[in-house]
């Protein structure tokens, strides 16, 4: 997992709690922060991403 913001504690708190949450905890978790972005690759292969839009801004 990768978590990208503006802020590195913010990201690294972030990439463990996201690892570590249930999912509907980790998405209400995410929810909070809406200027990061975050990458996940699966067990099986499949990517998962969120916060795209905060990617995209310059």
């Amino acid at each position: 997992m990768s978590v990208i913001g503006a802020d590195s504690g913010v990201a690294d708190f972030l990439s463990t709690a996201l690892l570590i949450l249930p999912d509907d905890r980790a998405e209400t978790l995410l929810s909070r922060y809406p200027d990061v972005w975050v990458l996940l690759v699966d067990a099986d292969g499949t990517v998962v991403t969120k916060g795209e839009q905060a990617a995209a801004q310059p």
